[in-house]
């Protein structure tokens, strides 16, 4: 109902009322930018993880975009390996694999856009380690600030049953 509502109002994109999603911004793809999403099988069946605007050009993320609810944040053990996402050629990715280790030259680490600790469940916690979900982030920002709006976030949902 909201999500028709906001789409007669014009203040949804066609591919976001399509999905139905209200965590989607209003977007359109062009032959530089285009939507990924990201889902898998969870015993409940069909979970969609989360999902991007990449920008081809500059190769990182325009936005991510993720539901979240109490099944979805939990405790367990994180996948820690980050990888090429598999749900896009690897060509239009870049090569993070040997830079933003720990703390790299130029003092940047890989900070998630998903949070890795808002996916405990194993396939979507892989899934976050995709170089696709993936910023350049200072250390202080990525292990300071960043967490303290990941767990702000958290809690938020939590306390309105899904946002």
């Amino acid at each position: 109902m909201a999500m028709a509502a906001l789409s007669a109002a014009g203040q949804v994109s066609s591919k976001t009322a399509e999905l139905g999603w209200l965590e989607l911004p209003t977007f359109s793809e062009d032959p530089e930018h285009f939507f990924v999403s990201h889902c898998t099988d969870e015993y409940w069946g069909k979970q969609r993880n989360y999902s991007l605007f990449w920008d081809q050009n500059r190769q990182i993320p325009i936005w991510v975009a993720y539901p979240l609810n109490e099944r979805l944040i939990g405790k367990g053990k994180r996948y820690g390996a980050w990888q090429y996402d598999k749900f896009m050629a690897m060509k239009k990715q870049p090569n993070l694999k040997r830079t933003y280790q720990e703390v790299s030259v130029d003092g940047y680490i890989r900070g998630h856009l998903c949070p890795s600790n808002d996916r405990m469940r194993p396939g979507m916690n892989e899934q976050t380690f995709y170089f696709t979900n993936m910023a350049p982030q200072g250390p202080y920002l990525n292990g300071g600030f960043w967490v303290w709006l990941e767990e702000h976030v958290q809690q938020l949902a939590l306390m309105a049953g899904e946002a």
